[in-house]
């Protein structure tokens, strides 16, 4: 919701506290990659890269492990 409402930063900051806490948790993963890969982080990018590859690293859906390649 917050990614949504245009708070990436925050999005950022909730997405990390919950891979902290299940580090094998892939679509929270993905889906800090894509707010770190957001406008309001570009300069995150070697993160996001890393974010994506450990989502694809834990998922077991082969259809968001393929969406998360498009983006590294």
């Amino acid at each position: 919701a917050l990614f949504q409402t245009g708070d990436s930063e925050g999005a950022v900051k909730i997405a990390k506290q919950v891979v902290k806490e299940n580090p094998k948790y892939a679509t929270v993963w993905f889906n800090l990659g894509i707010y770190l890969a957001s406008a309001d982080a570009t300069n995150n990018k070697d993160e996001a890269i890393n974010a994506f590859e450990t989502a694809i690293k834990y998922d077991t859906d082969a259809t968001q492990k393929k969406q998360a390649q498009t983006y590294i």
